[in-house]
Formats: C-alpha cells, sequence, structure tokens
C-alpha cells in the first residue's frame, strides 16, 4: 500500500476535506483548514494501527470539533482501523469528539 487519498471529514463543528499519502508505514497529508498531518501506521492482523500528529499552519486553526489548534501545538491522535480503509466510514477521536472520514484512493505512488 503506498497511494494518495482524498479525505472528507466531518464532525460537530464543521466539514472539511484534504489529501494524504498513506505507505511504507508512513501518512502525511493537509486539509483545507490549514491543519498538517504527520505520522505512521503498522499493519496486524488486517487492521491499521494509525499514529498523526496534527498540527496548524496558522494560529488558532478551527477544526471540525470545535477545538482551536495553537500554530505551536502538536495534537496526537491514534485509531484503528482495517486495512482496506477507503471501503467505508472510518473514525478517529479529537478531543474526545467523534470525527467521521472517507477516503478515496486517488492513485497508487
Amino acid at each position: 500500500m503506498s497511494a494518495l487519498y482524498r479525505m472528507c471529514f466531518g464532525g460537530v463543528a464543521n466539514q472539511g476535506g484534504g489529501c494524504i499519502y498513506v505507505g511504507n508505514g508512513k501518512i502525511f497529508g493537509a486539509d483545507g483548514g490549514g491543519v498538517l498531518y504527520r505520522g505512521s501506521y503498522t499493519e496486524r492482523a488486517g487492521e491499521m494501527h494509525v499514529s498523526v500528529t496534527l498540527s496548524a499552519v496558522a494560529d488558532a486553526v478551527k477544526l471540525v470539533t470545535g477545538y482551536r489548534l495553537a500554530k505551536e501545538e502538536n495534537l496526537p491522535l491514534s485509531a484503528k482501523w482495517p486495512c482496506d480503509f477507503a471501503n467505508g466510514v472510518q473514525q478517529i477521536q479529537v478531543g474526545g469528539k467523534t470525527v467521521d472520514i472517507c477516503f478515496e484512493k486517488i492513485g497508487d505512488i
């Protein structure tokens, strides 16, 4: 697995989208709201164990949960998803609030 994905996501305060690379144990991406995604994953027994840190390109970027992310702040997130994560809606907890995420594969890299 090494590909670029379009992602669409929604929380209690808003919705958004962006692009993310997933491959070779690494995750990198950005969204239209000014958030950068950097992390890693491992695959075990048909699951992806995801660990991603969110950071903002500007101060007080509002996340889809309503939380405001400061420019110097790093927000760590983790989740377990199926290895075919682009098949259906996935969820992740951000500050105790659920965010629904859909991925669409753009192409292999």
